[in-house]
C-alpha cells in the first residue's frame, strides 16, 4: 500500500491505538507508511503552532501535535533500548525510515512554539530521535547545527538561522536533555562523538549569560535573563555529572570543565544585591553540591575530581579574597505561596544562607588539602562569612554570641548539611592548628572560637541540640544520608588526644548553671526526633545505666552528659555488634570510642579560666 492510500479513520483514535502498540511493542494493524503518514500529517496540524490551546477551533490540532510527539517519543526510545520481537523492531525502523529526514525540521521549529507543552514534547521528541542515532553509530547534523547557531546567536543575533530568545533557551534545553539520557543510559562514550562541536559555542555561550555588563547593554527583563541563567546551570551540571562519569569509567571527556572554570563567576553573580533570591538560591546549591560531591547523585555518580573540585575551591577563595561578598543579599526568601501580602517583611533564606556557608567552608577544605598558598588569611576569610550572615538566621539557642555556636545554629535544621559543614570545620581547624603549636591551651581555645572552629564546641552543641540522646547518634550513624560516620571517627582520633579542649568548650556551649535539656527546648519542631530509623529497645539486657541516660537532660552539667551520651552510645553499638545486628562492622569505632571516653574521663572539667570566657 503506498503513502497515499484511502483516507484514515479518525486521527485521534488512530494515534491512541498506535500509542497503546508502541508502549505495549506490538505491530499495530496498519502499515509502516500508514503509520508515518498519520504522524506526519499531526505533527504538522493545523492551529496549534503559536497557538495557545482553547482558542476556538485549534483544539483539536493542538491535541493531534501533542499526541503524535508523544507517541514518536516512545516509538524512538522502544527503538533505542531494541524493545519488543523482531517484528516490532522492523516496524518500527521502516516507520521512522519513511518520515524522512524533514522531521527533525519540524521538531526543531517547535522548540519555540508558545505553547509550553508543545515545545516541551518537541524538545524531548528530538532528544529521543538524537539518541536513537547515536546509537546508530551517527549524529543528526541538523540538530547539532541548528544548536550550535542558536548557542552564537546572542553575540550575532542576524538572519533566520540565528534564533534567540526562547529558542535558544530551548537549545539549551534541548542540549540538557540528550546528555542527561546519555549519562542514565551508561554510554557515556556517546557524547565524544558530537560534544566537541559544542565546546566554542558553548564557552561563549556562557560567557555572555553570565555577563551582567553585557547583557545591560543588550537589553532585555531580568526576568527573562534569570531563565536563561537556570537553563545554563542545568547543562552546566549535566555536563559536570557526565564529565565524572567518563572519569571513573576511563573513557576521555572532550573538553574542560565549564562549572570548575565558571565557579568564581558564579559565585561572584550570586552576589550580586540586585539579584532575584531564587536565582541567588539555585546559583549557590550548584556550587553546594559541587563541592560537596554532591553532583550527579539522581544518576548513581560520585562528584567531581579532586582536580576539578580544587580548581572550583581556588574560583571560590578567589571572589572571597577579592571581596566580592559584601554585596550579598540573604533576606528575601523564595516565595511559592501566591502573591505575597503588602508590607510583610522579608526573611532570611535560611537554604541560602546554609548554601554560602557551607560553599566557603568546603573551598577552605580543599585548599588545606591541597596545600596551595592562602589568598587571604583565614581569620580574613572567615570574617567575611561572620560580617554578610544575618544574625537572626544564626542566634545560638541560649543566646551565646560566639562564631562556634552561630555556626552551628545555621546548619541545625538539615542534617546533611549540617555533618558535611562539621567535618570540613574539623579538618580546617587540624590543618591550621599546626601553625599554632606555640600556643597555650587557653590560648588555643581563643584562637579556634574566635574563628567559629573550635571542633568541640562544634560536637557539643550538636549533642545538646539532640538532647544528648545517644539513640539519635546511633541512627546517623546506620543511616546513608549524612557523612555522620566520616565525621565522627575525625573527631573521636581529636578528642583521644584534647581531652582538656573538650573540658573548656564544655563549659563555653553549656554554662554550669544550665541544664543539658534547654538545649532540646530551643529544636524546631521539624528536628526533634521521637521515631528512631529502628527500634533497638528489644534488643535486650537494656542495663539500668542506659535506662538512667534516658532522662540524661535532668543528670547536669553539659560534660557530665555529653561524657554519659559517649558512653551510652558505646555500650549500645557493642551489645548490637555482638548480636550481630549492626549493619557493618564498627570494631574500629568501638576501640576509638573506648579510647576516646577514657581520655575524657580522666580529666575532670575545669571551671572556666576568665581567658576562655573571653571568647564568648
Amino acid at each position: 500500500m503506498n503513502e497515499s492510500g484511502p483516507a484514515l479513520p479518525e486521527p485521534v483514535l488512530c494515534l491512541q491505538e498506535l500509542y497503546h502498540c508502541v508502549l505495549s511493542a506490538d505491530c499495530p494493524r496498519r502499515s509502516p507508511a500508514q503509520c508515518a503518514l498519520l504522524l506526519r500529517s499531526c505533527l504538522c496540524a493545523p492551529g496549534a503552532g503559536g497557538d495557545a490551546p482553547g482558542a476556538e477551533g485549534d483544539g483539536r490540532g493542538y491535541e493531534l501535535r501533542c499526541v503524535s510527539l508523544t507517541v514518536l517519543e516512545q516509538l524512538l526510545g522502544r527503538l533505542t533500548a531494541a524493545t519488543g520481537g523482531q517484528d516490532f523492531q522492523l516496524f518500527a525502523q521502516e516507520t521512522w525510515a519513511l518520515l524522512g529526514a524533514g522531521v527533525m525540521g519540524t521538531l526543531l521549529q517547535q522548540f519555540g512554539c508558545e505553547d509550553q507543552l508543545v515545545s516541551h514534547l518537541s524538545v524531548t521528541c528530538a532528544a529521543a530521535a538524537v539518541i536513537y542515532h547515536l546509537h546508530q553509530g551517527f549524529v543528526i547534523s541538523e540538530w547539532t547545527e541548528w544548536c550550535v547557531q542558536a548557542l552564537r546567536s546572542p553575540q550575532c543575533p542576524r538572519g533566520p538561522l540565528f534564533p534567540s530568545g526562547p529558542r535558544v533557551d530551548n537549545c539549551v534545553r534541548s542540549l540538557t536533555e540528550v546528555l542527561r539520557r546519555i549519562l542514565k543510559g551508561g554510554r557515556h562514550e556517546l557524547a565524544q562523538t558530537f560534544l566537541p562541536e559544542f565546546e566554542c559555542s558553548l564557552s561563549e555561550y556562557c560567557c555572555w549569560v553570565l555577563s551582567v555588563e553585557e547583557r545591560s547593554e543588550c537589553g532585555g527583563s531580568d526576568v527573562e535573563w534569570g531563565a536563561s541563567v537556570s537553563l545554563l546551570l542545568d547543562l552546566l551540571e549535566t555536563l559536570c555529572a557526565l564529565r565524572s562519569a567518563c572519569d571513573q569509567q576511563g573513557a576521555a571527556f572532550p573538553g574542560q570543565c565549564l562549572l570548575c572554570l565558571r565557579s568564581s563567576t558564579l559565585l561572584h553573580l550570586s552576589c550580586r544585591p540586585a539579584l532575584q533570591p531564587a536565582l541567588r538560591r539555585r546559583l549557590l546549591l550548584l556550587l553546594k553540591k559541587s563541592l560537596g560531591q554532591r553532583l550527579g547523585e539522581d544518576w548513581g555518580h560520585s562528584g567531581l575530581s579532586c582536580r576539578d573540585r580544587g580548581l572550583m575551591g581556588a574560583g571560590v577563595l578567589a571572589v572571597v579574597a577579592a571581596g566580592g561578598l559584601r554585596g550579598v543579599q540573604l533576606e528575601g526568601e523564595a516565595y511559592f505561596g501566591g502573591t505575597r501580602a503588602e508590607g510583610s517583611s522579608s526573611s532570611v533564606d535560611n537554604v541560602t544562607v546554609r548554601a554560602l556557608c557551607l560553599v566557603l567552608l568546603k573551598a577552605l577544605e580543599l585548599q588545606c588539602q591541597s596545600g596551595q598558598p592562602e589568598p587571604l588569611p583565614l581569620p580574613l576569610c572567615l570574617q567575611s562569612l561572620w560580617d554578610v550572615l544575618p544574625v537572626d538566621s544564626c542566634a545560638p539557642p541560649c543566646g551565646e554570641p560566639h562564631h562556634c555556636s552561630r555556626l552551628s545554629a545555621v546548619f541545625s535544621e538539615q542534617d546533611d548539611d549540617m555533618m558535611e559543614a562539621a567535618k570540613a570545620q574539623l579538618r580546617i581547624f587540624l590543618h591550621h592548628r599546626q601553625q599554632q603549636c606555640a600556643l597555650s591551651p587557653a590560648a588555643l581555645l581563643l584562637w579556634s572560637c574566635s574563628l567559629g572552629l573550635n571542633p568541640h564546641c562544634y560536637f557539643l552543641s550538636l549533642l545538646r541540640s539532640l538532647a544528648f540522646d545517644h539513640r539519635v547518634l546511633l541512627d546517623f550513624l546506620i543511616s546513608t544520608e549524612t557523612c555522620f560516620l566520616e565525621y565522627l571517627v575525625l573527631y573521636l582520633r581529636l578528642l583521644r588526644t584534647d581531652p582538656l579542649g573538650f573540658s573548656a568548650a564544655s563549659s563555653i556551649v553549656c554554662p554550669t548553671t544550665e541544664e543539658p535539656s534547654r538545649g532540646r527546648a530551643a529544636r524546631t519542631a521539624g528536628r526533634t526526633r521521637e521515631v528512631l530509623l529502628v527500634d533497638y529497645s528489644s534488643s535486650g539486657e537494656d542495663s539500668e545505666e542506659e535506662n538512667s541516660g534516658r532522662k540524661v537532660q535532668e543528670m547536669g552539667p553539659c560534660w557530665e552528659a555529653a561524657v554519659r551520651c559517649l558512653g551510652l552510645l558505646l555500650e549500645l553499638v557493642s551489645r548490637l555488634h555482638s548480636k550481630k545486628l549492626f549493619p557493618y562492622n564498627p570494631s574500629s569505632l568501638i576501640k576509638l570510642l573506648a579510647e576516646a571516653q577514657a581520655s575524657v574521663k580522666s580529666t575532670a572539667p575545669e571551671p572556666a579560666t576568665t581567658e576562655a570566657h573571653a571568647c564568648v
